[in-house]
Order: C-alpha cells, then sequence, then structure tokens
C-alpha cells in the first residue's frame, strides 16, 4: 500500500507546473463560469462589438488608453460577445501569467524550484486581487503581464545563449513593449529589472565591479524603451483619463504630500502581503452549515490537499543556496513597493477594498515571492512549510470561490432586472433615461455600463454612435444631470457612445434588494422614501417620471436575448406583479385583478407591501371595497415609509361617498391623518 501511495506521490510530483497552475485557476475561478456574465467595463465593450464589430476599437479608447485598442482588436474578434467564452479565456490567460511567473523564478533561482513553485502557487489563487471575473477586461490585462513576464525570461535566456543571444534580446524588448505600452498596470515592476539582471549576471560574473559594468551596459537598452515610452505618456496625457495628479500634489504641499505617501506605500504594503491573506480566517466566521459554504470549505480542503500531494515529492531546495531568502525578500519588497508607482502617480489609492483591490493585480507578484521566502525562511521544517503554504492556498480558493458565486448572484439578479423591466415596459420611446437612487447590484455594474444591456434589450439593431437610451444610478452619476428639474436638456457621453435627451423624458423606478422593480409615478408618494439617506432625491425625481414613455401596446414586444438573460422564467411572482401593473397603467382594473388571482393559483404572494398597490387601487376602481380593506388591513409594517401610498390611495378615493365610511376606518387604522 505504502509503495502504491508513493507512486501516486511521484506522478502527482511528475505533471508540469504549468499543468497545475492551468487546474488550480481552473477550480479557483472557472467552476462557475457558465453561471457568469459581464460587468462593469464588459458590458460596453460588447455594445461596441455589437453595433461596430470586433476590429475597430481605437475610437473606443482614443480617450482613455489609444494603445489598448490594439489589443482588443486581437482578442475580440475571437470572443466577441460570449460570456463563457470570456470567462475560460480569463481562466486560462490568469495561468499563463502563473506559469509565466513561475518560470521567470526558475530562472533567475534555478536551485529554488519548490520555492518558485510555491511563490507561484500564491500569485494564481492571490486572495488580494478579487476581480477576476471581470473576464473581459481582465482576461486581457493577465494575457499583458504574462507577456512582460516573458520579457524578463528572454532577457536571462539572452545572458546564457551561446547562439542567437540577439533573438532573444529583440524578443525580450517587444515583449517589454507589449506589457506596458497598452496600459500601464505593470510599468513599475520595471523599476526591478537591474536587480533581477543582477541576481541573473552573479553566477556568471562573480566579479562585482565587472558585474555592475555589465548589468548597467544590458539594462541600458530596456531603460531606453522604458523612458521612450514614459516620456511619450507624460507629452500625451490629454490623450489618457488618467493624469499624473502626484506631481501636482508635490508642487502644492511637498512635505505633507511626501508624508501621506510613505504612509499609503506603508499600508499597502502590509495589506499586499499580509492582511490580504490574513483576512481570509474572515471566511470561518460564516454561517458553515450553508450550501455554498459546504462548497467552500470542500474547495478549500481539496485546494490544500491537492497542494500538499504536488508538493510533497517534488524535489526539496538544496541546502546551500546561491540565492538566499535575504536576497528574495529584498528584490520581492521592492518589486511590491515598485509595482505600486503608476498608481500613486496617478492619486489612486491601493486598498483590499473594491474597486481599489484592483490595482493589488500589479503587487500579486512581488507580494507572493515575499511570503513564500518568508515562510521558508521562518520556518524550520520542510513539513511546516508545506503544510502552513497548502492551508494558504486552500483558504484562497475557498475565498475566491465565494467571491465567484457573489458575481453569480449579482449576474443573476442583473438578469432578473431586465426580464422584470421588459415585462413591465413592453417598449420604451427611444431618448428615454431610466433613473433610480442606487440599486442592490451596483458594486458590479454602474449606470454607465447598465446603459449597454438597456440598449441591447430595447434598440438591439442601432449601429449609431448615438444610442437611445440612458441609464442613470444617482449615487455614481449625479453630474449627468443638469438638475432635478422639468424640462431640461441632458447629453452624455461615455467611450464612443453620446446620448441626447430630457429630464422630463425619464422613467424613475425603484428596485430594492428583496423585491420586484417597480417603475414610479409622479402620483406616487415620496413619503415611502422618508427614511431614505437620499430623500431629496426622491423628493425631486418622482414628479419627473413620464410613464407616457412606455409604449404599452407596441408592434413588437421586447424580448430581452437569451445569450445575456437567460430565458425568460415567468414561474414567479415578478412576472406577475410587473404585468399587473402594467396593466394598472392601462386602467385596466379586471385584468389587473385576474393577474394577482393568477398568481395566487399558481402559489406567489407579494414580496413587499408595496406591490400590493396595483391590485388595492383596481380594488377601488371597480368597487370592490371589502376586499381593498382587506389588503390593507394585512400589510406588515404599519409605518409611514410603509403606508405612505396606501394613504393617497384611500385618501384620493374618500370623495366618492360610497367607499368613504371604507375610507375613514382605513386612513384611521393606517395612521395616515398622523
Amino acid at each position: 500500500m505504502r509503495k502504491y501511495n508513493d507512486r501516486i506521490l511521484e506522478f502527482l510530483a511528475r505533471i508540469p507546473m504549468p499543468v497545475v497552475l492551468l487546474v488550480l485557476c481552473y477550480v479557483t475561478y472557472g467552476l462557475l463560469a457558465s453561471r457568469l456574465g459581464f460587468y462593469l467595463d464588459d458590458w460596453y465593450i460588447v455594445l461596441f462589438q455589437k453595433s461596430f464589430g470586433s476590429g475597430n476599437f481605437n475610437l473606443f479608447f482614443n480617450q482613455d488608453r489609444p494603445l489598448f485598442a490594439y489589443v482588443y482588436d486581437v482578442f475580440v474578434p475571437i470572443f466577441r460577445d460570449s460570456a463563457l467564452a470570456w470567462q475560460l479565456f480569463a481562466v486560462f490567460s490568469h495561468a499563463l501569467a502563473a506559469s509565466c511567473f513561475w518560470w521567470l523564478l526558475i530562472k533567475i533561482m534555478p536551485e529554488r524550484k519548490k520555492l518558485a513553485a510555491i511563490a507561484a502557487l500564491f500569485f494564481a489563487v492571490y486572495p488580494g486581487f478579487r476581480m477576476h471575473w471581470f473576464s473581459v477586461m481582465y482576461s486581457q490585462v493577465f494575457m499583458l503581464m504574462a507577456i512582460y513576464f516573458l520579457s524578463f525570461i528572454l532577457m536571462i535566456q539572452s545572458l546564457h545563449a551561446k547562439r542567437g543571444r540577439w533573438l532573444y534580446w529583440i524578443g525580450a524588448l517587444i515583449c517589454l513593449v507589449i506589457g506596458i505600452v497598452p496600459q500601464e498596470t505593470f510599468i513599475g515592476l520595471e523599476f526591478i529589472r537591474p536587480l533581477i539582471l543582477w541576481v541573473a549576471l552573479t553566477p556568471l560574473q562573480p566579479l562585482v565591479s565587472k558585474r555592475i559594468k555589465h548589468t548597467l551596459l544590458i539594462w541600458s537598452s530596456y531603460l531606453a524603451v522604458f523612458a521612450a515610452f514614459v516620456v511619450y505618456r507624460l507629452a500625451n496625457s490629454k490623450a489618457y483619463s488618467y493624469q499624473a495628479d502626484l506631481f501636482g500634489s508635490l508642487r502644492a504641499h511637498p512635505l505633507d504630500t511626501l508624508l501621506q505617501l510613505l504612509g499609503e506605500v506603508f499600508w499597502s504594503t502590509v495589506d499586499s502581503i499580509f492582511t490580504a491573506w490574513i483576512n481570509l480566517v474572515e471566511l470561518l466566521k460564516r454561517n458553515l452549515l450553508s450550501f455554498a459554504s459546504i462548497a467552500m470549505l470542500v474547495l478549500m480542503v481539496a485546494g490544500a490537499l491537492a497542494v500538499w500531494l504536488i508538493l510533497k515529492k517534488r524535489a526539496d531546495d538544496e541546502t546551500s543556496h546561491s540565492t538566499r531568502n535575504g536576497v528574495i525578500l529584498l528584490v520581492s519588497l521592492l518589486a511590491t513597493v515598485a509595482a505600486m508607482s503608476p498608481f500613486i502617480v496617478g492619486g489612486f489609492k491601493i486598498t483590499l477594498e473594491f474597486p481599489n483591490n484592483r490595482y493589488l493585480i500589479a503587487l500579486a507578484p512581488g507580494a507572493s515571492l515575499f511570503l513564500a521566502a518568508l515562510l521558508d525562511g521562518i520556518l524550520r521544517t520542510n513539513k511546516q512549510k508545506l503544510v502552513l503554504a497548502s492551508a494558504l492556498v486552500g483558504l484562497a480558493v475557498g475565498a475566491q470561490f465565494i467571491s465567484a458565486r457573489s458575481f453569480m448572484l449579482t449576474w443573476k439578479a442583473q438578469q432578473d432586472f431586465f426580464w422584470q423591466l421588459a415585462w413591465r415596459a413592453p417598449q420604451i420611446q427611444p431618448n428615454t433615461i431610466l433613473l433610480t437612487e442606487d440599486l442592490p447590484f451596483s458594486q458590479h455594474f454602474s449606470g454607465t455600463s447598465l446603459t449597454a444591456p438597456l440598449n441591447l434589450t430595447y434598440a438591439s439593431g442601432n449601429q449609431s454612435h448615438q444610442i437611445p437610451y440612458l441609464f442613470l444610478v444617482y449615487t455614481q452619476q449625479s453630474t449627468a444631470l443638469p438638475d432635478l428639474s422639468a424640462d431640461q436638456p441632458v447629453e452624455y457621453a461615455f467611450r464612443s457612445f453620446e446620448f441626447t435627451g430630457n429630464t422630463s423624458d425619464m422613467l424613475v423606478f425603484h428596485k430594492p434588494s428583496d423585491g420586484c422593480l417597480r417603475i414610479l409615478s409622479p402620483e406616487d408618494s415620496d413619503m415611502e422614501f422618508i427614511n431614505s439617506q437620499r430623500f431629496a432625491f426622491w423628493h425631486s425625481a418622482i414628479p419627473l417620471s413620464n410613464l407616457g414613455r412606455i409604449i404599452v401596446n407596441p408592434e413588437k414586444t421586447t424580448i430581452p436575448q437569451a445569450a445575456y438573460f437567460g430565458s425568460e422564467n415567468q414561474n414567479q411572482w415578478c412576472y406577475f406583479f410587473e404585468k399587473a401593473d402594467l396593466a394598472r397603467q392601462q386602467q385596466d382594473w379586471q385584468t389587473t385583478i385576474d393577474l394577482y388571482d393568477a398568481a395566487q393559483i399558481a402559489g406567489f404572494s407579494p414580496l413587499m407591501d408595496s406591490e400590493w398597490l396595483p391590485l388595492l387601487e383596481a380594488y377601488l376602481n371597480t368597487g370592490q371595497y371589502d376586499k381593498a380593506s382587506q389588503i390593507t388591513q394585512q400589510i406588515s409594517i404599519n409605518e409611514a415609509d410603509n403606508t405612505a401610498n396606501f394613504c393617497r390611495l384611500w385618501t384620493d378615493a374618500q370623495v366618492d361617498q360610497n367607499v368613504l365610511p371604507f375610507a375613514e376606518e382605513n386612513l384611521s387604522w393606517l395612521n395616515c391623518r398622523e
């Protein structure tokens, strides 16, 4: 039995590291790939591709990162608007970047194979970066990262090659250009190139003086390319949306800026190397009996066990190392700090919170190597090192699964939203704005990004830069509107798209986390939002909601595309509610009542008290006052923000003498007069 187990371990030890990293990345990021979609910038990249094709992204990036267009011109024609293809490509490119990182470490310190493997595993699952699933964006960023690592690998190879040395050198320069020019995420790592050269030259050139000269000579060509791009970037800063704000702050307040900068660098370093991993303990505070938590625990254990088995029989690092932990710690620490430079210059804060954790993608290589070297230095036995490394990888796998599940849930919530919108608004007049205060899934979707699926739903054939619909989330885009008053022109541009509308042509809506979409009317009471932190928004916005923008009986009903929004599911309460609310808008009271009856037969009922309002209004308008009273007196919370619209309907109804006794009773029960 023992021999059999040893054979299994030896087989696992022979699995190439790139294969290990690919499988690990799939388990960490790809298990839910078929249930994930597009997020934030991904959405309007899809809109651009659908409107203008896949090979002309220079217009899309002309005011942001003009050279990034060439990357999109390569990959968008391949994957187009397939969410699954982009998610799988993101897994592949993430694994490719991890493999190139591992290969680079092997090149730098060939006698530290196990340490290189652990650092690469840490990088593959690095828990500080939780934005992998923005697949259109970050699949290509990871691809650039892999190519950038290849620049270092080819540079080192050129030092050892006996023939074709200049070919490796040219390849390294080309990979450097590809790695930093399209977008500057990894440009800070270029500061450690001379250190890597120094380490790589150590066994080839023992004399320090000659090594210094050789390092500077080789580095000069890479420095020239780096400096040329920096000069170009600063000279053409107006073509980029991100500016070098640090220099202005230094000129205005040099001492204060430097002190603040030192603090930010220190805490960003601590967060990227230590806090990102320490916070994994928070996972164990979850309800561990839920389905998601059980799946997380299974993945944690499986991931840790797999790493243990794969590393256990791999060749141990030699006792005597030419590349000692002290040197590795220094270089990796400098790499972590240097990687911050483009974000610091741009005035961005690097934190573990969304969305600023996106900058940690550049810090991940240095932070992962530092942690691996630190554990190797402070732990005494090989077993201790493997146990802790395996446990950390397992915890990170579990954490990333929970993050993936969060993306899955917000994708599902966004899909449900657009189906509910289509049921409530079969068609919408062009040049209409959809406006709300916030959304329960706004962490992964901005109003700008949701403008894309809105237009793909209601104007799928549009091939113009002038788009007919605009989605605004006021908490994110308050400056998009001149003010919240009637008949104000609205002009909004993002990327290459433009919208022209008017504040009198808006649909104001509310989407609670636990209820259905409600498109509000000017008759709705703003007292429903009296306890909201943004009551002033609702007070001004509700009177602007123009239900006349909804085409209630269009020649062709809008059907969200299944490729983006999944199949229609009418077997749910919100389907009946949206259809009933549409019937209420048309004052088709009997259809409203019939839809509530059908929902009840199907086993559905309102999720929130406000979802009784269409039925209450239908009963009041058909003289069924007893039923209207029954609905009113079954609401669960008898407070002003919950009863405001009930009070409004009964107050309006009491002008009829026949309803007056019922109205007085219900107004009293609702405490409306108070």
